[in-house]
């Protein structure tokens, strides 16, 4: 990888939802992490600027699913798991979105494992990060 004309490294990605965690969960002072070459976050790094090269995901993005507009609806969006769940009661709920989950982590990690027997452990990465 490389940033800024700098000549190419190789190294690990350390990646978190809040910049900041790096120094919450103690990354500065675990000599483990002294490989890390990028830190890949949602927000803004701000005050969560550790030294290392930032990717910022947040609006780069685009959702996976859409809204759709609800049979007999008011022309109101809604989202598919909301339509799907209905009036299902809060532990139903969780437990639907819970297999759900578990179902698109299979899908993906499927995905990946195809990806990566035709194709380098950076594409996979690359492919996977910027995957709808």
């Amino acid at each position: 990888m490389s940033f800024d004309a700098r000549p190419a490294e190789h190294g690990d990605i350390e990646v978190h939802l809040d910049a900041r965690d790096w120094v919450r969960h103690g990354h500065a002072e675990n000599s483990a992490y002294e490989g890390v070459i990028l830190h890949v976050v949602w927000g803004e790094p701000g005050d969560g600027n550790v030294g290392l090269p930032a990717v910022v995901l947040k609006g780069r993005l685009e959702p996976e699913v859409e809204p759709v507009e609800a049979e007999g609806s008011t022309g109101e969006d809604v989202w598919p798991c909301e339509e799907a769940l209905g009036e299902a009661l809060p532990a139903e709920a969780a437990q639907v979105l819970h297999w759900q989950g578990w179902q698109r982590l299979v899908e993906r990690s499927n995905r990946i494992e195809s990806d990566l027997a035709v194709m380098s452990a950076d594409e996979a990465l690359y492919r996977g990060c910027c995957r709808r």
